[in-house]
């Protein structure tokens, strides 16, 4: 049988093979392929090359996004830091009346710490459901489904309360250890 193709109707053909005889193929299906459409170039790809192609940009896109994740993560740190340490300078005054009411250093540091990480479970509570539902909306345009896991909330959770946790114990611990004579007269 003899087939007779011009060239614009023959671009491409798919072929179907087992793993691992894809190299005594690829020989065989271009001296197939010069035989019925000698005037074209014989090129190859296989499936996963072609995905492969697909999802580059993708791939680019998510380099991107995790870099800036990074640096937002980054400044909101910086920015959790800044607010913290100003709460925690704005008392220092009341650290020096404490201290000459007879508080120790330690009943000190730790009623901050508690307010203070206080303020962060409440600014989690209020925060992680209105996330989990944009995220949820957001990702439910895409046909690859994919799951919201919990730990990305506590992971988050965990670095603002490290954040504050360590900006009010140095700042407590170094008020603390002022006479509370310099305490009062702070401002």
């Amino acid at each position: 049988m003899k087939i007779a193709l011009t060239e614009k109707y023959l671009k491409q053909i798919a072929v179907y093979y087992k793993d691992g005889s894809a190299k005594k193929l690829i020989p065989q299906l271009e001296k197939s392929w010069r035989k019925i459409a000698p005037e074209q170039a014989f090129s190859y790809s296989t499936v996963e090359e072609i995905i492969e192609g697909f999802y580059s940009e993708e791939k680019s896109r998510y380099s991107i996004v995790s870099i800036f994740a990074f640096f937002t993560m980054l400044i909101a740190s910086f920015g959790l830091f800044g607010l913290t340490l100003f709460i925690a300078q704005s008392r220092t005054k009341e650290i020096g009346i404490k201290k000459v009411l007879g508080c120790s250093d330690t009943i000190i540091i730790f009623s901050f710490l508690r307010i203070n990480i206080l303020y962060v479970v409440i600014a989690s509570v209020i925060s992680i459901p209105i996330t989990f539902y944009t995220m949820t909306e957001w990702l439910s345009d895409y046909s690859a489904r994919t799951e919201i896991h919990w730990w990305i909330f506590a992971l988050s959770f965990l670095i603002a309360g490290i954040v504050v946790t360590a900006t009010v114990f140095i700042h407590s611990y170094h008020a603390t250890k002022l006479d509370p004579v310099k305490s009062l007269r702070h401002e």
